[in-house]
């Protein structure tokens, strides 16, 4: 029996210093949108999956059950089951790898979640099915095992109901139901897209800038730039292009300023519609309404999947996902890698491999999409392939 992957979710990401990222996928079972959650790669520190032994396969985490979403920060991952109950997932103490993953309920949300984002602080932010933005940390005030209260953020989002959030490795963007964006955290390339650009963090949720007609649909957040897809199915990003990663500049060492403050359309991408984004540390990857997929940004790992491991480049079809021949339905990009869902529910990766986050039982880099058949103990099969940060998951 072939397991069909639904959603495969590259979130979270690292601190300042710390070397992992990581990446989740779920299957779904009983086309219910549930799936068992599992978790693969490695890192440094106090990375979640972080220590001497590299995972190089998918692993369950203990005491969760079927979840929905998922998302992995630094240290920290989080879940959301049917109920809408959120799940805290962390390394046991006592391991050194992600075999011991495990994970615990938060009491202390009341509300119903509904999506799930982990901040680089390793906050755990929700949206509830009332609209509200809410965090959960560990308690500062008591043990650090314990997490405290869930609070409800304040921020322009404040009179808007939130339906979506998502975080990179220094900054987050929330999403309104009537199509608005506002982010916060850093801002030192512009990739809040307020309009500028600042040494010092934003610390509440502002909306971006965009033309009063645009409705914010999805975002992703990289290291320091942001990819959004409106409603019309148009790419805009802002922030760092240093790496061709906004997907504007073909050669940025020419450019006086590297940055771009304000939300752009990605002009190279013409008349294409956008179904799906994702941003990994420098680079980005686009799926297209007919299933073709596009990459742009920091290549030196294989990431792009344009078949070598060329420094950057701008906007170009992933090969094998040019029209030519598989068709995607999703995408998810790490820190150095890439996953692709295709539309018989297998999955791809490419990209940066030194903590098997390419989940393909090996610790080698590749430049072009490849898929990995992987054995479960329930009989089923798993197919899949890998994104870039460095613990990537399926189910």
């Amino acid at each position: 029996m072939v397991r069909v992957l639904r959603k495969v979710l590259g979130l979270g990401s690292a601190t300042l210093g710390c070397a992992c990222m990581s990446w989740t996928a779920y299957c779904d079972r009983n086309s219910t949108g549930l799936g068992e959650l599992l978790v693969w790669g490695g890192g440094t520190g106090d990375c979640f999956g972080g220590g001497t032994t590299a995972v190089k396969l998918p692993r369950n985490v203990k005491d969760l059950p079927l979840v929905r979403d998922a998302a992995l920060g630094c240290a920290v991952g989080a879940a959301i089951d049917a109920s809408g109950s959120v799940y805290a997932i962390s390394r046991h103490k006592d391991s050194d790898t992600m075999y011991a993953a495990e994970a615990e309920k938060l009491t202390t949300i009341k509300a119903r979640a509904t999506s799930v984002a982990v901040t680089p602080n390793d906050e755990v932010l929700v949206t509830t099915n009332r609209g509200y933005l809410m965090s959960i940390s560990k308690d500062a005030n008591g043990d650090s095992d314990d997490w405290g209260a869930a609070t409800t953020l304040d921020g322009e989002h404040s009179r808007s109901t939130i339906v979506d959030v998502t975080c990179g490795t220094g900054h987050c963007v929330a999403i309104s139901s009537i199509g608005e964006a506002f982010a916060w955290g850093k801002n030192e390339c512009g990739q809040l897209g307020h309009g500028g650009k600042s040494d010092e963090a934003q610390g509440f949720p502002k909306r971006m800038r965009f033309p009063k007609h645009v409705e914010v649909e999805k975002a992703s957040c990289g290291d320091q730039h942001t990819a959004i897809v409106d409603k019309s199915g148009k790419l805009w990003t802002c922030g760092s292009d240093e790496w061709c990663q906004a997907g504007h500049a073909e050669e940025p060492w020419l450019l006086a300023d590297k940055n771009v403050v304000l939300p752009t359309i990605v002009e190279k991408l013409g008349k294409k519609k956008i179904h799906d984004v994702d941003c990994g540390g420098e680079h980005t990857v686009a799926v297209v309404e007919d299933g073709t997929v596009f990459t742009t940004g920091l290549g030196r790992w294989g990431q792009l999947g344009h078949h070598n491991f060329i420094h950057f480049a701008s906007v170009h079809a992933v090969q094998g996902f040019d029209g030519t021949g598989k068709r995607a339905t999703s995408a998810s990009a790490g820190a150095n890698h890439t996953q692709i869902i295709s539309t018989d529910g297998r999955l791809y990766s490419c990209g940066a491999n030194e903590y098997g986050q390419l989940g393909n039982a090996s610790l080698k880099p590749s430049a072009l999409p490849g898929k990995v058949k992987v054995g479960c103990r329930f009989l089923y099969e798993f197919v899949l392939f890998v994104a870039n940060r460095s613990h990537p998951t399926a189910g």
